[in-house]
């Protein structure tokens, strides 16, 4: 059978819908507004996904499936409908066979208003050096922001910027900035020779599309601490897990100097999360922002990490929130459903008292 990738692409795009996923043995799902709903089609053959991907991917990243288990690449076709569009695409092998998923990327990168983030995103991409890292799970949105904030340097600053990606996936446009993105396995290695090179590269802003081992951690801190604004991501759920998560990649015994560089040279840490808005249309985040001061420096420098959290909450009015009090905001708006917000909670019994305080006002 062959599927009608296209077909289906048009109707996720059409239905709002997030992601494609074609599964050997399962049939076709698309993922509207974070709930995955399956296709009337009948599961999926092996084969079926296998001539899909020989038709859209070149040979050489075919041979990586095989030999890696997995590929992350970008697709761009004509969809019916809608016109040229471009995604995200991941390719594996599981029990049954192969498997993709394909996630709509928009031409063009987002605005930080649009995400409906905190407008003090905007003053982060000023910075001259440090290092500002965007976390969150899967699918918060943590590309989107770091787009966003791309943008936003092209928009107003005349400086050098070197993306590192893997995928491409925002391609970005030229504007006042000189903006080069380069995609991992195509024009470069790895994220650590990128990083690396970066550094002979004069760059201003370093992008680096997700800090994944101790070596790139290492050359992203660096690269901070000698003069560069370095953009990341990490797969962590809060500000203080995020810190934690850095140093504790290091051996023990270089742990105490990477406190002092990260005290020195962090700038901030947003945390996110994406949420079905209430009235079904679209999803909305829930941001936690911690952003470095003089007290959450010499935390870092003590190992007093599990302190930060009432450093946050006892600073919003230097634009800092934690996790739960911004889902308490989205709830007390009507933006979420109370039980959405509760399971995204950290501390859901003392989130679930507040919940239920202000829902009797």
């Amino acid at each position: 059978m062959k599927i009608p990738l296209h077909d289906f692409l048009s109707e996720m795009i059409q239905s709002r819908g997030s992601d494609l996923l074609l599964a050997s043995g399962f049939p076709p799902a698309i993922r509207v507004y974070g709930r995955l709903e399956s296709t009337a089609m009948p599961p999926l053959q092996n084969r079926d996904v296998v001539d899909l991907l020989q038709e859209i991917v070149l040979p050489q990243e075919y041979d990586r499936i095989r030999d890696q288990m997995n590929l992350d690449f970008a697709y761009e076709g004509s969809i019916p409908g809608v016109g040229r569009c471009r995604f995200r695409c991941n390719a594996y092998l599981q029990r049954n066979g192969m498997s993709v998923v394909f996630r709509m990327i928009p031409w063009e990168a987002p605005r930080l208003q649009d995400l409906g983030l905190p407008e003090v995103l905007s003053t982060l991409t000023r910075h001259r050096n440090g290092l500002v890292l965007v976390t969150g799970p899967t699918g918060s949105g943590k590309t989107s922001t770091l787009a966003a904030m791309c943008r936003h340097i092209n928009e107003t600053r005349p400086v050098h910027v070197i993306t590192i990606e893997d995928p491409i996936e925002y391609v970005h446009r030229d504007d006042r900035a000189i903006l080069v993105q380069r995609q991992v396995g195509v024009h470069v290695e790895s994220f650590q020779r990128a990083l690396r090179a970066a550094l002979r590269e004069d760059p201003d802003v370093i992008v680096v599309g997700e800090m994944r081992d101790l070596e790139t951690m290492q050359l992203a801190i660096t690269a901070a601490e000698t003069g560069h604004l370095v953009m990341a991501t990490l797969h962590t759920v809060s500000a203080s897990q995020t810190i934690s998560r850095i140093v504790s990649s290091f051996p023990s015994g270089q742990q105490w100097q990477v406190r002092a560089m990260m005290a020195d040279s962090l700038r901030a840490v947003i945390s996110q999360q994406l949420l079905p808005k209430m009235n079904g249309a679209g999803r909305i985040p829930a941001v936690e922002l911690l952003l470095n001061s003089e007290a959450v420096a010499n935390l870092i420098r003590e190992d007093k990490l599990f302190q930060i959290p009432g450093v946050v909450e006892s600073s919003a009015s230097k634009g800092m929130r934690l996790m739960d009090q911004d889902l308490i905001r989205l709830v007390s708006e009507g933006l979420v459903e109370p039980t959405e917000a509760l399971d995204r909670a950290h501390d859901k019994l003392d989130f679930s008292t507040r919940v239920e305080f202000r829902k009797k006002v």
